[in-house]
């Protein structure tokens, strides 16, 4: 689920009310004659959760598709039991889903559901298990409740390691999340090192010239510019605009949002004609109508931003 990844979605602007009466009645009717129809019901709620995600895999964000999702997790109930790494899985999407709504107070609750099924039926050292925590300790931080998400992030981490080898993507991706914890407390001391290992990772397992090693490299250099370290963290950004240039191309928003980065960097060194070749630079990917990011902080900003946490795994 210190803002989770929310990726990018394109949800319906609202779905048909017929789907959701005829679930109501499929539930009704299942419940009356048991499980006759188990197979095609099943079927059937397989098909609403595959309408309700993007092609990317992630649950619809859009309000109106909740009542569907819910609907679905209630026939997978119903058909394969309330026990079963499916219907886990639907309530940890169903958290994502109120997460991206802001309900956080919803959210946790699918989480925690979520995180004790799998802890259960999958036992305490699962990837899934570790994939539950993530999302749990990303709504903490979001929260500012740091001594509870550090744990459940220290856990999660645990479970990479016992499960994938120690410079896998998964290891790096909580890797990241426990730097960016320890950035929002300002113990850079903490944070700084688990960034740079973030960068070594996904050199290794990406290739140098891979968009993934510049965005670790754009949170690495964002922390040092931030203790106002700039002759450090220029040459990371400048190395990071040169993965983003040559790999996604000129244009791009990782690109303009690079540029931003430096553009303040620079500022704040009172390079005021370097801060605003950088910035024009900038200002043409936004004007040619490039998606941008947010607008531009009295500090340099990860270009991830807030948002690569909360996931429908």
């Amino acid at each position: 689920m210190c803002k989770l990844y929310k990726p990018e979605i394109q949800a319906p602007k609202r779905l048909p009310l017929m789907g959701v009466e005829f679930l109501n009645i499929q539930i009704h009717f299942c419940q009356f004659r048991g499980h006759d129809l188990a197979h095609p019901l099943k079927k059937r709620a397989f098909a609403i959760k595959k309408k309700l995600r993007t092609p990317r895999g992630t649950a619809v964000g859009d309000a109106g598709s909740d009542p569907l999702q819910r609907r679905a997790l209630q026939l997978e109930e119903l058909v394969i039991g309330p026990g079963s790494p499916d219907v886990a899985r639907s309530l940890n999407e169903l958290g994502v889903l109120y997460y991206l709504q802001n309900n956080a107070d919803v959210a946790e609750s699918y989480f925690k559901r979520s995180l004790e099924m799998r802890e259960s039926i999958l036992g305490a050292d699962h990837p899934d298990v570790a994939s539950s925590l993530n999302n749990l300790a990303a709504l903490y931080n979001d929260r500012k409740l740091y001594d509870i998400a550090e744990p459940l992030y220290n856990r999660a981490l645990n479970i990479r390691l016992k499960n994938q080898s120690s410079d896998s993507p998964g290891v790096a991706s909580i890797i990241n999340h426990l730097a960016r914890l320890y950035k929002h407390q300002s113990k850079f001391e903490k944070a700084e090192p688990l960034y740079r290992q973030a960068v070594d990772i996904r050199e290794k397992t990406f290739g140098a010239a891979h968009p993934s090693v510049a965005t670790a490299l754009v949170n690495l250099a964002v922390l040092i510019s931030q203790q106002n370290r700039f002759s450090e963290a220029g040459p990371l950004f400048e190395q990071a605009l040169k993965i983003y240039e040559d790999s996604l191309g000129p244009h791009h928003t990782r690109t303009a949002e690079t540029l931003r980065n430096l553009a303040v960097m620079k500022y704040e060194e009172e390079d005021y004609e370097t801060a605003a070749h950088y910035y024009k630079r900038a200002t043409e990917i936004k004007e040619q109508g490039v998606a941008y990011g947010d607008k531009l902080m009295p500090r340099p900003s990860s270009s991830i931003g807030t948002t690569s946490t909360v996931k429908n795994v």
